[in-house]
């Protein structure tokens, strides 16, 4: 007896869609109070704070956003904007709507699941999400993971409904979603092609249907899209689409240094994002002697790690194999804030609920058992394919994977629908390969070790209790972590700073001195120093870690201070030209332009009197 896989059944009342959203937002609920105590929760650092700061600009009104071209996905700082806007800067209502959104996302998971395979399926998918705590974890963050999540099932949702009308209005309504998805992503913008692709080989329409539907769809994209073309035209002079900093990430991920498939920046750059790029324009313009526009700095960067590969194809087996390697692994791979560490501060990680592990061992053969027989299942590999070419290109972490996980999840609803309907019909064989590839790709992925080395945890709460002042927990547990992992110099650089707010300028010395011996061109290291020795009266010393410091990055604190020290070694000559160089670069509002023009007037006059 052939099993019969149904398609659609009468509908469900109302009620349990509503029953669906209410379990998901009350587990968010309970897991955001678990959590809430969390000290990283209320320290917001690196890609939070550039959001943060954008949100709260577009809400005092400055709605561009940015001074120049976007370098980071803009939309989620409109999103930030509007919340501000509505509710004052409240971090509380950021995280409420997201975990609405995020329940809506089980509710979108059970509409998909439905749709393209039967609403058992679909309602087994929605409880899995519903109950899955990394997306719960994700929520709370004032990141753009949510709503990308909730953005690539409403796109998937969409493109399923105008397939099957078949309407011209259809395809440029998903054009426009499309577009919208890339304001969220960059990365996204490979949706629009795959969508194309996909629908030419699996509908298969008719040339002249495809090449106007296509039109449409296209249409539709380009629209929004032109909109930040135009924008950044009024910015900076170039139309440019997409953002600014795909060179600069690219690079990240993929050069001799780091060949982890994980995301590290260089020695010559800072970590925090605006930064980040402002060091590695600036690096750019070094290396190539040449004034660069935003656009021209990260093609640099682009054909760097071209040229690198090319130079090193050694590596490029070793980069793939460990991008694949943390793709498969169900460890949520850190990038701003770790989910293990929530998990375990919450006490959710004992909780016996899906992982990663059980998504993608049951989701994969679901997904494949789907294939074989509804050709709808085919849209659901368009996030699936985007996120994994965006891995294999450039790095995992656990949020850029997160967009594809509901779809695996609906993978694991066909998974065990198709399970529990082969044991009824009495067909335990069909069962027996797919179970075998799931406990295969579970037991991977749980056997893969963290990335993470030793004292991690204890190093990022410990920059975490220092940004809230509290340097007596922070070097506590900087001095853990430093016996876990000597070699790491930003461990060094925290103890510097805290035995510096102690008072206990020798030791702070001691600490920075070692940074310098395992990171001599470290850019922090040579300021923090040279900052140290001008507090402690000795110049000569300063200049040497200032001018080091401005060597790696051209910036206006630098100068000033290098001015400082010169002034106070008793190089006149040299203060004046370093003053000079800060007042040619300062904002017109900036409160240390007249100090620097009175030492100037000041020091000119002794100058001439010594020079006759």
């Amino acid at each position: 007896m052939k099993t019969t896989f149904p398609q659609k059944e009468s509908q469900y009342p109302v009620r349990y869609i509503f029953y669906l959203f209410l379990f998901a937002l009350c587990f968010r609920i309970l897991f955001y109070t678990l959590a809430r105590e969390y000290p990283l929760l209320h320290v917001q650092s690196l890609d939070e704070k550039y959001y943060l700061d954008f949100g709260k600009a577009v809400a005092d009104g400055f709605f561009k956003g940015e001074s120049g071209a976007f370098f980071m996905d803009p939309l989620y700082g409109y999103f930030l904007g509007f919340i501000f806007f509505l509710f004052g800067e409240n971090l509380i209502a950021v995280r409420a709507v997201q975990i609405l959104l995020d329940a809506a996302s089980a509710v979108l998971v059970f509409a998909i699941g439905r749709r393209v395979w039967d609403q058992q399926a679909g309602l087994i998918a929605g409880f899995i999400w519903a109950t899955y705590t990394v997306a719960a974890y994700y929520s709370l963050l004032i990141l753009k993971v949510t709503i990308a999540v909730t953005g690539m099932l409403l796109f998937i949702l969409l493109v399923l409904k105008v397939i099957r009308n078949q309407r011209r209005i259809g395809f440029l309504g998903i054009g426009l979603a499309a577009g919208i998805l890339v304001y969220i992503r960059a990365n996204f913008f490979l949706v629009i092609p795959l969508t194309l692709i996909f629908y030419f080989f699996i509908e298969r329409p008719k040339f002249r249907h495809f090449a106007v539907n296509a039109g449409f769809f296209l249409a539709g994209a380009m629209l929004l899209l032109s909109v930040n073309a135009v924008r950044n035209y009024t910015m900076i002079g170039q139309p440019d689409l997409l953002i600014t900093s795909s060179g600069r990430i690219l690079y990240c991920a993929n050069n001799p240094d780091n060949t982890s498939g994980l995301y590290d920046v260089p020695s010559f750059s800072r970590s925090h994002p605006v930064a980040s790029e402002k060091d590695f324009h600036h690096e750019a313009e070094r290396r190539t002697g040449k004034t660069l526009s935003p656009r021209e700095a990260s093609r640099y960067w682009r054909n760097e790690t071209l040229r690198v590969l090319h130079d090193n194809p050694q590596i490029i087996p070793v980069l793939f194999a460990n991008k694949l390697k943390w793709t498969l692994a169900n460890h949520e791979i850190p990038m701003n804030q770790s989910y293990r560490f929530v998990a375990e501060f919450s006490g959710t990680d004992k909780w016996p609920l899906p992982n990663y592990a059980f998504i993608l061992a049951l989701g994969l053969p679901g997904l494949a058992i789907g294939l074989c027989h509804r050709k709808q299942i085919w849209w659901l590999m368009i996030p699936i394919v985007t996120i994994l070419a965006t891995l294999m290109i450039f790095f995992v972490s656990s949020r850029f994977r997160m967009p594809m996980v509901p779809f695996l999840v609906i993978g694991t609803g066909i998974f065990l629908r198709s399970a529990w309907l082969w044991f009824k019909d009495g067909k335990k064989r069909n069962v027996v390969l797919p179970i075998f590839f799931a406990a295969v790709l579970f037991l991977v992925s749980m056997m893969i070790a963290p990335p993470e080395g030793d004292g991690h945890k204890e190093a990022v709460l410990a920059r975490a209790f220092y940004s809230q002042n509290d340097y007596m927990n922070a070097k506590a547990l900087a001095l853990e972590a430093m016996n876990k992992d000597a070699g790491n110099v930003d461990l060094y650089i925290l103890l510097g700073r805290i035995t510096r707010h102690e008072g206990r300028t020798e030791q702070s010395m001691a600490y920075y001195q070692k940074a310098m011996s395992i990171a001599p061109d470290n850019f922090t290291v040579n300021y923090d120093l040279g900052m140290l020795y001008m507090a402690a009266d000795k110049p000569e010393s300063a200049i040497e870690h200032l001018e080091k410091s401005l060597a790696i990055r051209r910036y206006i604190n630098g100068m000033f201070h290098l001015a400082r020290a010169y002034e106070a070694a008793g190089e006149k000559t040299q203060a004046v030209h370093y003053y000079n160089q800060f007042l040619n670069r300062a904002k017109p509002d900036d409160p240390r332009r007249g100090f620097a023009q009175n030492r100037i007037l000041s020091i000119i006059p002794y100058r001439n009197k010594n020079n006759s």
